[in-house]
């Protein structure tokens, strides 16, 4: 009877923790990439790159002990892309806005509750969709 009522109540416990999980909500946060390099935006927004990934770090904003946010996206992730019409319906954030959004997200450790992505205009009407993954950089002496 003991181990039936056991294992009763570690069944309602994985039920529970798996509802719960589904209904974890995860706010999406989008940059769009400015097109000409000269704009303001892209001051921010000095990108390095390898064979493999695409990076930076947003040297404005500082965390805390000093750190810094370094934002990347893999060049090998398959291509998704978005029409013009449906951006309308997105979070899209100016870069003052995206500075602070990643400062919010590592200084009080809610990186499981953002997605962060670079929209690159690609054609007239036609976003490629950069999942962008958002870490801390320790700045060095």
């Amino acid at each position: 009877m003991k181990k039936l009522l056991a294992i009763t109540a570690l069944l309602l416990l994985k039920f529970s923790s798996v509802y719960c999980q589904s209904n974890f909500k995860v706010d999406s946060i989008y940059y769009i990439l400015p097109e000409n390099k000269n704009d303001k935006d892209s001051s921010i927004l000095n990108f390095d790159s390898d064979e493999h990934m695409v990076y930076t770090t947003l040297q404005s904003v500082h965390l805390k002990n000093g750190e810094k946010p370094f934002v990347s996206y893999s060049l090998k992730d398959e291509k998704t892309y978005l029409s013009s019409i449906k951006l309308k319906k997105l979070n899209i954030v100016s870069s003052s806005e995206l500075m602070l959004k990643c400062r919010e997200v590592l200084n009080e450790n809610k990186i499981e509750q953002y997605r962060f992505f670079f929209l690159e205009k690609v054609a007239e009407r036609k976003y490629l969709i950069h999942t962008i993954k958002v870490r801390q950089t320790q700045t060095v002496n």
